[in-house]
């Protein structure tokens, strides 16, 4: 009995390179992950700045393998996103 492999990660000049079909599952997952953690944050309690922070974080790690992976636009698109959800809710802003 053969056995097949399939080559599905690799690096390149210290870039790693992945088949397209493995990078969207990866993002597919990952994005799962981050809804979930979304879904936690409790808007208007005395616990939502540190909800939030951890989802900018989620956004920021997502990001960052991105970069890693030549997924420039995608990677930044997300640190936007870790950006917006630290200040989208008004109980962020403080008027002085």
């Amino acid at each position: 009995m053969a056995k097949s492999y399939q080559l599905v990660a690799w690096t390149d000049k210290g870039k790693v390179r992945m088949i397209p079909s493995q990078l969207k599952a990866y993002i597919s997952e990952e994005v799962q992950h981050l809804n979930r953690i979304n879904e936690r944050v409790r808007y208007g309690t005395y616990h939502e700045v540190g909800d939030l922070l951890k989802v900018s974080c989620a956004y920021e790690k997502l990001a960052l393998s991105l970069l890693d992976l030549g997924q420039t636009k995608a990677a930044f698109l997300l640190l936007a996103e870790a950006a917006l959800c630290c200040t989208a809710s008004y109980n962020n802003w403080h008027k002085t």
